[in-house]
Formats: structure tokens, sequence, C-alpha cells
């Protein structure tokens, strides 16, 4: 079942505690940005992020909280938090607000759903290039 069919790339989806708000992330803007749209129905989407969204590898850094009442995100250094109003089937949203600043070696991993804690790595020693050597046509090798 498609949910979201842009030319843009959509990813990283992640449904609200009451299962009816969809978060996710598009690069419609030329910057990927979070957005929230009906869940599964679709159609209709609000903005949540401005500025962007940052990114681990290709899952953006955001999560609801446990009661769905507020959507957190990383932006650079910082984690904003934007409260979240169910009026019918619409959502209006209060404008992002820095919630709190992370170290720039730090790796988000996850922001917990109280709201209170992020789980978060930090690299250890150098950072080291690892070469991959990769075989192409392998098969007649193994004769």
């Amino acid at each position: 079942m498609t949910l979201i069919k842009t030319p843009y790339n959509e990813f990283d989806g992640r449904v609200s505690p009451n299962d009816k708000w969809l978060a996710y992330t598009s690069d419609e803007t030329g910057t990927p940005e979070l957005y929230v749209t009906p869940f599964p129905a679709g159609g209709v989407k609000w903005q949540v992020s401005t500025g962007g969204v940052r990114q681990r590898d290709s899952n953006s850094v955001f999560d609801w909280s446990a009661d769905g009442n507020t959507l957190y995100y990383q932006q650079g250094d910082k984690i904003y938090q934007a409260d979240v109003r169910e009026k019918g089937d619409k959502l209006e949203f209060s404008t992002p607000r820095e919630f709190l600043s992370v170290s720039p070696d730090l790796m988000v991993v996850s922001l917990m759903a109280d709201g209170k804690r992020i789980l978060a790595a930090r690299p250890v020693g150098e950072r080291a290039t690892v070469s991959l050597d990769m075989v192409l046509n392998w098969q007649h090798l193994v004769r």
C-alpha cells in the first residue's frame, strides 16, 4: 500500500502513538524536512521543521513523545521540539523551539519517548578508513 507518492524522496516514517498520524522526512524543498500526514489515509500534510533535519545514514533523527503531543527532531547540534495539537482531523504545531544541544561529536541514536533522555554514541579512538575490495565475475575463480 502506497501512502505517499511524489517525485521526491520520502523516508523514515514514524507512526504516532495513537496510530493516527505519520511523521516522515521528505526532500521536496531540496533539504530533508519533517512532515506529518494522516495515517493511513495520507493526503494533506504539514511541514514541521524549517532549515532541515539532521540525517544519520539514510534516516532522520526525530521521534514522537510517548503521548504524541510533541515531535522532537535534530537540526545540526540542536534538538528541537514542536508541540502537536489535534483539532479533529487536522493538526496544529507550535513554532519549534530548542529542546537541548548536543556535542558535535555525539551521534544521536534515539530520542526517548519520555522526552527527558536521548540515547547517543560517542566515537572512541581515531577513525580510520577501511578499504573494501570487491571482486566482480568471481565465479570463474572457484572452479
